[in-house]
């Protein structure tokens, strides 16, 4: 976002930006449920997996300038606010049979990418400023419930990880 502002004795300015994002994304095997209750003639390479990935990127400016005869005001600010859940898991008494491999997966990554530029000038006085805001509440887990049966001749792996970066960039120039 872009703002701008000038005026003969004052000009004010003021660039918001506000991103919110909120995302569920959940992949399971329900309660109860029987996966490849007879493997006799299963191929060997025959896996389960269960995998949840999200991945998300914010990419936002707010840039704010402002000028007068006698004072200029100029500000800008970005926020942004991520709030996501990713789940994979097995529910409570299922049965899970295979082959090779069980792999139970949750992966998150994320990134916000924020610039805040803030300006201002004038004959007497300038103010400026600048505020780049990053909230991230990632909630990422792989599980397996009470009294679930994995049954693999290969391996059976739960893995959960969260992969987060952020690259924040604000500055401001005043002159009066």
């Amino acid at each position: 976002m872009v703002g701008g502002a000038g005026g003969g004795s004052a000009g004010v300015s003021v660039t918001v930006s506000v991103n919110v994002i909120n995302t569920n994304t959940i992949a399971y095997i329900g309660s109860g449920a029987i996966i490849n209750e007879n493997n006799s003639g299963a191929n060997a390479n025959q896996e389960v997996r269960i995998v949840s990935v999200s991945d998300t990127m914010l990419i936002a400016s707010a840039i704010a300038g402002a000028g007068a005869g006698s004072a200029g005001v100029g500000g800008s600010n970005d926020t942004g606010v991520i709030t996501k859940t990713t789940k994979a898991y097995i529910d409570d008494g299922a049965n899970v049979k295979a082959k090779k491999n069980i792999l139970i997966s949750a992966v998150t990554k994320g990134m916000h990418v924020s610039t805040v530029v803030g300006g201002a000038g004038g004959g007497s006085a300038g103010v400026a400023g600048s505020i780049s805001v990053s909230v991230i509440n990632n909630l990422t887990e792989a599980c397996t419930g009470s009294n679930v049966i994995l049954l693999s001749e290969g391996n059976a792996k739960v893995f959960a990880a969260n992969y987060t970066v952020m690259v924040l960039t604000a500055g401001s120039g005043a002159g009066g």
